[in-house]
């Protein structure tokens, strides 16, 4: 099964896939076939006082709360030892327990424990039984127990994920998913073992996230590693990211990218840098953008900075920009500005275009206005174009009626 088909699976909440890793901690995330998520806390009890609630659970309507096998509390020592402490056939026992509940949130829970508990233990035969659990959890459980064996036994994992048969693709992207959350460097590790399910950066994406979070320059280095095999939404979650931490080295970083790919567009990579400085720190933008000298970079800062203060109100952003107006990437950052509230604010863009002394940013932002005024409001479109006097402008916006 390609990676791609099952990519549903691994756009679950991470904290799915972290059952494996984390289900003895506190609080337990069980995810059904259908990707829902149920939380709840799981409070550690005496063996004896299990025994005893498993006893009437039994014998009344309630029987799948009981739980079976060997107590709870030794299924969470296991865990916390690493998997040490209790035989595989009594782990075996306890798994097949399990199945003879009733199906539930409690019975999906125990599987999941009993199992994680004897992969651990003993993988090859645990993963040869994976078919006797239900196959709508059968992907979720499998998952979050390799999950455990990654994080706990690395130097077994590589050989016994291979067991899965099919569904290799999306137990392998699971299982560095949850991986990256703690160790990202260590994932990214793994990637290097599946390249054939690494061919469009699938795996990468798994685990970028959290290495972005705990090294971008790392991050920024598998990225450009990739070139053209690196997706563009990967660029972009490392441009966004890096911006914020070193405004400089982002853009030379993204100046790499676009010297050795043949299907990026600089401009809309730049954009995505400056977008990302603008957001999170004007002042620094701004900054950035008086001590640059870097045309493509001079352009992108002026419009996102401009955009941004549009956010307030179009006459501020115009008011900022226009202390750039004999800079020569003003008219291409106002025609931006211009044309992106064209549609949505028509009657300030109709107010500052007769002001414009540039009379070809004048035509073209006029007739991107009258383009979409009429699509919007063809009543206020027509009083507007009648109240202009005869000129380039006027000219401009009858031209697309």
């Amino acid at each position: 099964m390609k990676l791609h088909i099952v990519l549903p699976f691994l756009l679950a909440p991470i904290a799915g896939v972290l059952i494996g890793v984390q289900i003895f901690e506190g609080t337990e995330n069980v995810a059904g076939a259908g990707g829902s998520t149920k939380n709840s806390s799981v409070q550690a009890q005496p063996a004896s006082r299990q025994e005893s609630h498993a006893s009437q659970a039994s014998a009344g309507p309630n029987a799948e709360q009981a739980t079976t096998g060997f107590a709870f509390a030794d299924l969470m020592s296991i865990m916390r030892k690493g998997g040490t402490g209790v035989s595989a056939p009594a782990l075996r026992a306890s798994f097949e327990a399990t199945l003879q509940q009733q199906p539930g949130e409690n019975k999906t829970r125990a599987m999941q424990s009993a199992f994680n508990g004897w992969v651990l233990e003993a993988p090859a035969e645990a993963l040869a039984h994976m078919d006797s659990i239900p196959a709508e959890e059968r992907q979720t459980i499998v998952a979050n127990a390799l999950a455990a064996l990654a994080q706990k036994r690395p130097e077994t994992f590589a050989s016994y994920s291979k067991a899965i048969g099919q569904e290799t693709g999306t137990v392998i992207a699971a299982t560095l998913g949850a991986m990256s959350e703690s160790n990202p460097t260590e994932a990214l590790g793994w990637i290097a073992q599946y390249p054939h399910l690494n061919e469009k950066g699938e795996l990468t994406a798994v685990v970028l996230p959290g290495l972005i979070r705990s090294n971008v320059a790392l991050a920024a280095q598998t990225v450009a590693s990739m070139t053209d095999r690196a997706p563009v939404s990967l660029i972009q979650q490392v441009a966004v990211s890096y911006a914020q931490h070193d405004p400089a080295q982002a853009y030379q970083w993204v100046n790499q990218v676009i010297q050795e790919r043949s299907d990026a567009s600089p401009a809309q990579l730049l954009n995505h840098v400056s977008s990302s400085l603008a957001a999170s720190n004007p002042a620094e933008a701004a900054k950035y953008l008086n001590r640059t000298d870097d045309p493509a970079i001079r352009q992108s800062l002026m419009s996102e900075i401009a955009i941004r203060h549009g956010q307030e109100s179009l006459t501020t952003a115009w008011n900022w920009l226009s202390q750039y107006n004999s800079d020569p990437q003003y008219a291409e950052a106002a025609q931006n500005l211009l044309y992106r509230w064209s549609y949505t604010k028509p009657e300030e863009v109709a107010r500052i275009l007769p002001t414009l002394t540039n009379q070809e940013l004048q035509a073209a932002a006029g007739t991107r206005l009258s383009i979409f005024w009429q699509q919007r409001d063809q009543a206020s479109y027509q009083a507007w174009l009648a109240s202009l006097p005869p000129g380039s402008l006027k000219q401009a916006a009858t031209l697309t009626q």
